[in-house]
């Protein structure tokens, strides 16, 4: 079946859940009752008149009763069936119980040429909702990095010359978005285009970085360099306007719990005088050891990380700290790893041509680039009890067309896809239009 190649309208508050179907019955029909006055004081004729009106009202009410019940089981509400659904395909590698996957196209509509690979790479996305920042307007400036139109689910939001096109993030439910906007020096966040936050005293439109907002929309992160004195400074991490953790150095990527109450960072801790440095995962304030990537399950109570060796040709993946694999890794990077609330686990090694779910390996195809640091965009996504995964990328280097593998079997997806999402069997297709 052809994708649907308008955009998808949700309607409910869960995107994953859009139904339509034959509405139960309401037919509220029920028996009347029989009423009957019976003497308390009965002449042997009048009881004999009680015993046939006894088993007259008996009858009625047996008659009556199956009447009713075979009409109950004739009208009992016929299932709902989800009216989203574009292909369904049955996994070769799930449990038989298992659902098929329904594949749901998610059109971003840029208004930009496609041939631009504009805006590659831009979107937030979240159970069937996006956000992401135009740049093509007269608004934008490149030399600041100030300046678009804010685009959640379709609809502009915000308009102007101050808009950070840098940082603006989405919850992981989906339902709420955050963006800053800068007045001078100072930087203003917004949850949901309202005002949350101000930090002063900002020298550049990239000082700040928004890292999360909370599937409340009650919580959000940010980090900025905070200066300790005229020449020097330290990385801090922010929720809700309080530091929760600093760091001397870099603090390159931050990944929060779905409530924000839990987090893993990768920051560059020194080792000596000399200015060596490692990169390092720090999990809500704790240092826990080398690593490269790290991400953590959406209620935090574990993470997964991904830490190179020195020469960057070989890395080792960990869950909590505790070693669960190797890959190979091609130019320091490119590899995937994604872990769920359950404690389900993956890692990609595209060198190797493997995909490791909970520690069994399973073998993808070659023609998926190993390297991608030339501009091939591999993706891969995970669903929540690790019955189903897809791996593939859209734009190889070298052109052959696009490349994508769901479950141990080639499928076909169509269009510039922008990114991939599980939810449950539910796979989220993100792809642009213009």
């Amino acid at each position: 079946m052809k994708p649907d190649e308008n955009q998808n309208t949700v309607t409910e508050s869960n995107p994953s859940v859009v139904t339509s179907g034959q509405t139960p019955s309401t037919d509220n029909t029920q028996l009347s009752p029989v009423n009957t006055t019976i003497n308390t004081s009965p002449t042997p004729k009048s009881r004999k008149k009680l015993l046939i009106v006894l088993v007259v009202v008996l009858v009625i009410v047996l008659i009556g009763g199956g009447a009713y019940a075979l009409y109950k089981h004739n009208h009992k509400a016929k299932p709902v069936t989800s009216s989203t659904t574009k292909t369904n395909i049955v996994s070769s590698t799930a449990p038989a119980t298992s659902n098929a996957v329904t594949i749901d196209y998610v059109t971003i509509q840029t208004g930009v040429n496609e041939s631009q690979d504009y805006p590659m790479d831009a979107a937030k996305t979240a159970l069937g909702h996006y956000v992401y920042i135009d740049t093509s307007g007269s608004l934008n400036n490149s030399s600041t990095d100030l300046g678009g139109k804010l685009v959640y689910d379709g609809q502009s939001v915000y308009s102007g010359s101050d808009l950070d096109t840098g940082s603006y993030v989405i919850s992981q439910n989906g339902l709420h978005y955050a963006y800053m906007k800068y007045d001078n020096s100072t930087a203003n966040i917004y949850v949901d285009n309202k005002l949350v936050q101000s930090v002063p005293n900002q020298s550049s439109s990239s000082a700040v970085t928004l890292y999360a907002v909370s599937n409340s929309g009650q919580d959000y992160a940010y980090g900025y360099a905070v200066p300790t004195s005229q020449s020097s400074s330290v990385f801090a991490i922010f929720k809700d306007g309080k530091q929760i953790f600093q760091n001397k150095s870099t603090i390159f990527t931050v990944d929060f719990s779905d409530d924000l109450s839990h987090y893993v960072a990768i920051v560059q801790i020194p080792t000596d005088s000399n200015d060596n440095v490692s990169d390092d995962v720090i999990k809500d304030g704790t240092n826990e050891g080398s690593g490269n990537q790290a991400f953590i399950s959406p209620d935090g109570s574990q993470y997964i990380s991904l830490a190179n060796n020195s020469s960057e040709t070989n890395g080792t993946v960990s869950v909590d700290s505790k070693s669960v694999g190797t890959v190979t890794e091609v130019n320091g990077g490119g590899n995937s790893i994604a872990i769920n609330n359950n404690g389900t686990y993956a890692f990609t090694d595209f060198a190797d041509h493997l995909v490791n779910i909970n520690g069994t390996n399973h073998t993808i195809p070659s023609t998926i680039p190993n390297d991608c640091g030339q501009g091939c965009i591999n993706l891969f996504a995970l669903n929540q009890d690790a019955t189903h995964y897809i791996v593939g990328d859209y734009k190889p280097v070298g052109g052959g067309g696009a490349v994508w593998y769901m479950d141990g079997k080639s499928v076909t997806l169509t269009g510039d896809i922008e990114g991939l999402e599980f939810n449950n069997n539910t796979l989220y297709v993100y792809k642009w239009s213009n």
